[in-house]
């Protein structure tokens, strides 16, 4: 079976960010994931 290459954007999450991409890469080796921290500084 095919895998398709996905992007997946990992918003937040101090540890359930890593927990998710881990079992993302497990799931599918092929896929592009980014993270997205939220600044500390006030906008």
């Amino acid at each position: 079976m095919e895998k398709n290459k996905i992007k997946v954007v990992i918003v937040g999450g101090v540890a359930v960010g890593p927990k998710t991409a881990a079992r993302l890469r497990r799931l599918n080796p092929e896929a592009e994931i980014f993270f997205n921290k939220p600044r500390k500084e006030k906008v």
